[in-house]
């Protein structure tokens, strides 16, 4: 697939280009049953996520976004769906499931905040050495 080099990164026109590549002929990196699988709620059966959680002992940053313009101030749309991994009641129960971990929320990025906003990303393991 061709990459659109002279359009700005910001729009994302190359993510839906490949996305759509996944789409046509399925040779992007994306596996769509694994989307799929997150739609029907397949991808949890087996798995203990509160558990899984639980044990983690390590030092740990939950970074959450701000929910986004088209579904402030909170994380649905108008029918009720949750178009986050999280809304804000998910994000205080993994911080509570995850010993000694360090929640901050209110970024305003889109999924990859390392990607989007990495200055402020690099503040945040800065601010969680602090509290090793």
């Amino acid at each position: 697939m061709p990459i659109v080099w002279y359009y700005p990164p910001e729009i994302g026109l190359n993510g839906l280009v490949f996305l759509t590549r996944n789409m046509q002929d399925r040779t992007g990196m994306y596996d769509l049953r694994f989307g799929n699988t997150f739609y029907d709620f397949s991808w949890f059966e087996g798995f203990d996520q509160r558990g899984a959680l639980r044990e983690i002992e390590c030092l740990t940053i939950i970074m959450h976004v701000a929910p986004s313009k088209e579904t402030a101030p909170g994380y649905y749309d108008e029918n009720g769906i949750l178009l986050s991994a999280m809304d804000e009641k998910d994000a205080k129960e993994v911080q509570s499931l995850i010993k000694g971990s360090i929640l901050m929320s209110g970024y305003e990025s889109d999924h990859n905040i390392h990607a989007d906003l990495p200055e402020q990303f690099i503040e945040a393991i800065l601010e969680m050495k602090w509290h090793d």
